[in-house]
């Protein structure tokens, strides 16, 4: 019965390190598991950080995008404005030029017309002068003749 017994406490010893090792190995395998899930989770978070990350670069480039497009508009309109006055500028430059010309003209028929007054005034003189010459030399050719009467 003695060997029996023995029999049955190393089966038993047998079972026992065998549960052990069954255990130890299944603890080994569920760290293993636990780290692969903690490695997955950290890559997820970063791929998730990579994506959000990408995101946010997208759409800083779209508003940059917008505001060049915005400075662009701007600076379109400001040139029409210039391009505007300009031929505003320009179109008064020469509506000046044509009353520039129309002042000399007028200044010159002004001019002319001074000239012919002053013409006239001295023809008139002249007239006067003669008249007066004439009415002279008769009144001489008078006084002769009485002289020689």
């Amino acid at each position: 019965g003695e060997a029996a017994a023995r029999a049955a406490d190393e089966r038993a010893q047998r079972c026992d390190a065998a549960t052990a090792a069954a255990r130890a190995a299944a603890e080994k395998r569920a760290t293993a598991v636990a780290r692969e899930a903690s490695r997955l989770v950290e890559a997820a978070r970063i791929t998730e950080a990579a994506l959000a990350t990408e995101r946010a670069a997208r759409a800083a480039e779209a508003e940059e995008s917008r505001v060049v497009a915005a400075e662009r508009d701007e600076l379109e309109r400001e040139r029409n404005a210039l391009r505007a006055e300009r031929q505003l500028i320009s179109q008064r430059y020469t509506a000046l030029g044509s009353k520039v010309e129309a002042l000399v003209a007028m200044e010159a028929v002004r001019g002319a017309s001074q000239r012919e007054a002053a013409l006239r005034a001295r023809v008139e003189e002249l007239e006067a002068a003669l008249q007066e010459a004439c009415a002279a030399r008769r009144d001489d050719a008078a006084e002769f003749r009485r002289q020689e009467a």
